[in-house]
C-alpha cells in the first residue's frame, strides 16, 4: 500500500508515484497513467510544463474512475516562464484542470534569460509564495537545486521550500544534500530511481535482487523508499509500472542498504546542476 511523506505544512504527499514523460509528451502513455491508477493505487502524478503533456491528465483520471481529488500532481514551472509566474501558473490549473495544484515547484536553478540566475530565482520565487498564500498552491519546492542554491534561496524567503527534487539512485546519492534538507526541514524527493536502466545491469543490485526474489528495478525502488523519501519512476508500460509499484511488500535488511548505497560513484544520468551559479 502507497504510504505518504508528510511535508512541512502538513500536507500529506504520496510516497511513490509515476513519473511522466519529458520528451515533449511524445513518450507520453495514457494507457500507463490510466493504469497506474486504477490498478496499481498510485496517486502521485509528476509532470511540468516542459513535458507537454499536462492537458492529457485529466482524461487519464476519468478513465480510471479514480475521484480527481485523491490525484496528487506536481508540475514545474519552466525557467523560460521565471519572468510570468502567473500567466503560466493560470495556463497550468487550466490544462490540469484542478483549482488548486498540489505541488508547484520552480524546474531549475538555471534560468537562461533575462536577470542573473539569483536573481531571477528569487523573484520566481517570491511569485510561488505569493501562488502559496492565495491557496492556489497546497505546496511549493524546488527541483535540482543544489546546497548553494538553497542556502541562497531560504536567507532571502517568506516561506521556504518544501520539497527539493532532485535525481536520486544508487550510483548518485546525494549525501551532502539530503543531509542539508533534513537539517532545514525540506522534504528531499528524488527522480531516475533506475538511473534510466543503469541499475537493471548492476550486478550487486541483481544479486540482491536474487536473495529476495525481486527484480533489480523493485530492489533500487524499495532502496529509495526506505530512505523515506518520496520517488518517481518513470515508464510508459504498463507492466513495467505494475512491476514498480510492486515494492511494499518486502523490506531490505540494512546490510544490503548498504551495499547499494556504496554503489555511489557520482554519476549523473540526468543532468549536473552543481556548476549552476
Amino acid at each position: 500500500m502507497n504510504k505518504h511523506v508528510l511535508l512541512p505544512n502538513g500536507v500529506g504527499m504520496p510516497q511513490l508515484g509515476l513519473g511522466l514523460s519529458h520528451r515533449g509528451g511524445v513518450s507520453y502513455s495514457h494507457e500507463a497513467v490510466v493504469y497506474a491508477l486504477k490498478h496499481c493505487g498510485v496517486r502521485l502524478l509528476d509532470t511540468a510544463e516542459r513535458y507537454g503533456n499536462m492537458a492529457k491528465l485529466p482524461a487519464a483520471i476519468e478513465e480510471s474512475g479514480v475521484d480527481p481529488a485523491e490525484v496528487f500532481i506536481t508540475t514545474k514551472l519552466y525557467p523560460n516562464n521565471y519572468t510570468r509566474v502567473h500567466s503560466s501558473f493560470e495556463e497550468d490549473r487550466r490544462q490540469i484542470n484542478k483549482d488548486v495544484i498540489d505541488l508547484f515547484l520552480l524546474h531549475t536553478p538555471e534560468c537562461g534569460i533575462g536577470l542573473g540566475n539569483k536573481e531571477l530565482r528569487l523573484q520566481a520565487w517570491r511569485e510561488l509564495e505569493r501562488l502559496y498564500d492565495r491557496g492556489q498552491c497546497r505546496a511549493i519546492g524546488v527541483s535540482n537545486f543544489m546546497e548553494k542554491h538553497l542556502i541562497e534561496l531560504l536567507d532571502q524567503c517568506s516561506v521556504k521550500p518544501m520539497v527539493d527534487q532532485c535525481e536520486f539512485h544508487p550510483f548518485q546519492t546525494q549525501i551532502t544534500l539530503r543531509k542539508f534538507c533534513s537539517e532545514e526541514n525540506i522534504v528531499f524527493q528524488g527522480y531516475s530511481p533506475l538511473s534510466k536502466g543503469d541499475v537493471i545491469h548492476n550486478r550487486t543490485i541483481q544479486e540482491i535482487a536474487v536473495k529476495y526474489n525481486r527484480t533489480p528495478a523493485q530492489v533500487a525502488i524499495k532502496w529509495s523508499l526506505q530512505h523515506e523519501y518520496v520517488t518517481i519512476p518513470k515508464s510508459t508500460k504498463p507492466e513495467r509500472v505494475k512491476e514498480n509499484c510492486n515494492v511494499f511488500n518486502f523490506e531490505l535488511n540494512d546490510s544490503d542498504m548498504m551495499r547499494v548505497a556504496q554503489l555511489h560513484d557520482g554519476r549523473h544520468v540526468s543532468w549536473d546542476p552543481t556548476g549552476v551559479i
